[in-house]
């Protein structure tokens, strides 16, 4: 099989964001003075954009959707540069990839402001050649728009492309779009949701990306 592109996931995937999000969350809620009709589950608030969240959560009134979604970017941004971080092993294995010639783009349901901040925060900004985030998009995962664009801005084909994700949602995505697909099991959604989704590979740790066929195929090319 031939691998020209990997498009990751960011929250969950390539940065530890879980407590960043609940905490920044937790305080949107309480400077607006208001708690959800009902408390999705964890996975929800990691993978669904905010709006999307509060309305799977019950709150209707767009105005009080407004208000939620202005504090909580207020809240996150700040909480996320304290205290979340990337995964073991990211910043080596996205170096290494590096060396292969391979493109790199990131498809989240992150707002642009958030993802730009935590990657410059990180020292990744420079590792990705392209990303697109829910903000841009017509419609956010579990649509195809996300992968439409940044193969097109990549130039290339779907079938050469890998998707990795922590999130049913990205692996339905990369399947809609004709794209292989690895889910890594220590994000928002268990090993066995994950499978369900019939990932064409599954790592337990992100260093593992680096053993799976395509991925090390490229690495084996890099001239010594």
């Amino acid at each position: 099989m031939i691998l020209s592109t990997i498009i990751f996931d960011f929250d969950g995937t390539l940065a530890d964001t879980r407590k960043a999000a609940v905490r920044a969350f937790r305080e949107t809620m309480e400077a607006c003075g208001f708690l959800p009709p009902r408390r999705p589950g964890i996975s929800e608030l990691l993978t669904l954009p905010l709006e999307a969240y509060l309305r799977h959560a019950g709150i209707e009134d767009q105005h009080l959707i407004a208000e939620a979604l202005q504090t909580f970017d207020r809240q996150y941004r700040p909480i996320a540069a304290r205290i979340a971080h990337p995964f073991p092993g990211v910043h080596a294995t996205i170096q290494l990839l590096g060396q292969t010639g391979l493109r790199r783009g990131i498809a989240t349901n992150e707002i642009r402001a958030n993802l730009d901040g935590l990657l410059s925060s990180f020292g990744l900004e420079d590792y990705f050649e392209a990303s697109i985030c829910a903000d841009e998009v017509a419609a956010p995962k579990p649509a195809t728009d996300m992968l439409d664009d940044l193969l097109l801005r990549l130039n290339s084909e779907a079938c050469e492309t890998l998707v990795v994700g922590d999130s049913v949602l990205d692996l339905q995505m990369g399947k809609a779009a004709g794209c292989m697909t690895c889910a890594v099991t220590y994000g928002a959604h268990t090993a066995q949701e994950l499978q369900a989704h019939r990932p064409d590979w599954m790592i337990d740790d992100f260093p593992q990306l680096l053993d799976i066929d395509p991925v090390a195929a490229a690495l084996r090319a890099v001239p010594n």
